[in-house]
């Protein structure tokens, strides 16, 4: 079986920063790391607890298995004997925008790894360059534009209400509530928190007022996985219906109770539209390995991906694995499969490596 080391970014400098990991998949404690906004980024905090299960749940496969927890920068020489490394790696000293520059350092040196490319990572990131390529591919997504600066009037070709969100950010950081703008004066202060406080463009999109579907991608070539939805039903009166910071993260928030994520329940032809508009997504993308698009469906069956996210995560509660597990796979299985291009790139590495 081969060797495997699972990176995931940690916390703070005083966190783990290359280190063995803990036996049998216990992680120690760390600090919770701050964003330069102020805001608690559970999300980075999660990533070294979903390290230690999937390092757990592949050494019940026979694998062996390292974790290290990467701060300022990959480790490419402590992992030139390992066969292949699981990429869980959300970014560098907490830049969740240095995720791309992290993977490309294992490109660089040559060792196989899982999960999305450097440049594919890139570009979802950027989600104007998402959206173009997408759209260039033919895949619908809302009407939309980048404002770098707060608006005077409401930007042409883009109908209320709208959802704005930063357009360089991943696991819905600057989402709440206020995000979705109804009225120009709403739009100008989402627009101003974004641009303003976080420092960043804002992407202002139509907001698809309907339900919330969520398309796995798992291996190379990408296997659709059977559809997710984002259960809304008991969210409280008057919250929109969207996917928020706090829905994700914050596990006593109403909006993380009341937002399961459940197989869905869609007629055959919706469900082949997703299908196809998932698959046609992942080529313009060059998604392999592990990948989750968000759609949104109105009450006419008509779908538009509103998010791509090239480094999903793979915690055995999340959706991704959810997803797995409807389509008969248990989450070794899942996680076997995460894997299985970079472990079959090994021998022609070592190969090249005695040459």
């Amino acid at each position: 079986m081969p060797t495997l080391a699972v990176l995931f970014s940690a916390v703070g400098p005083t966190a783990p920063d290359a280190t063995a990991s803990a036996p049998e998949g216990s992680a120690p404690p760390t600090p919770v790391p701050v964003s330069p906004q102020g805001g608690v980024l559970l999300s980075r905090a999660d990533n070294e607890r979903v390290a230690h299960l999937v390092a757990t749940a592949l050494r019940e496969r026979g694998h062996a298995v390292h974790v290290l927890g990467v701060w300022a920068g990959v480790p490419v020489e402590r992992l030139r004997n390992v066969d292949a490394v699981v990429n869980l790696l959300e970014g560098l000293e907490g830049d969740s925008s240095r995720e791309a520059e992290a993977t490309e350092a294992l490109q660089r040196a040559g060792i196989p790894f899982s999960g999305n490319a450097a440049d594919t990572l890139g570009r979802c990131q950027r989600k104007e360059v998402c959206r173009r390529l997408l759209l260039e591919a033919g895949v619908p997504v809302p009407a939309g534009t980048v404002l770098h600066a707060v608006p005077m009037e409401w930007p042409a070709g883009v109908p209320a209400p709208v959802i704005v969100k930063p357009a360089h950010e991943d696991a819905s950081e600057g989402i709440d509530a206020r995000a979705v703008a109804r009225d120009l004066a709403g739009l100008q202060a989402a627009v101003r928190r974004v641009v303003v406080e976080m420092g960043q463009p804002a992407l202002v999109e139509q907001f698809i007022d309907g339900r919330e579907i969520t398309a796995s991608l798992l291996g190379s070539p990408p296997q659709v996985l059977p559809l997710g939805e984002i259960d809304f039903s008991t969210l409280p009166a008057g919250r929109p219906r969207i996917v928020s910071y706090a829905a994700k993260w914050c596990p006593e928030s109403d909006e993380y109770q009341c937002t399961p994520s459940v197989g869905a329940r869609l007629d055959a032809t919706v469900t082949a539209r997703i299908e196809t508009i998932a698959r046609r997504a992942a080529a313009a993308l060059k998604l392999r390995d592990v990948a989750r698009l968000d759609l949104r469906v109105d009450a006419r069956g008509g779908a538009w991906v509103i998010d791509v996210n090239p480094n999903c995560d793979l915690a055995p509660d999340a959706g991704f694995a959810k997803a797995a597990a409807r389509a008969g796979l248990s989450y070794g299985e899942m996680l076997d499969r995460v894997v299985a291009r970079a472990v079959a790139a090994r021998p022609d590495r070592r190969a090249a490596a005695s040459a």
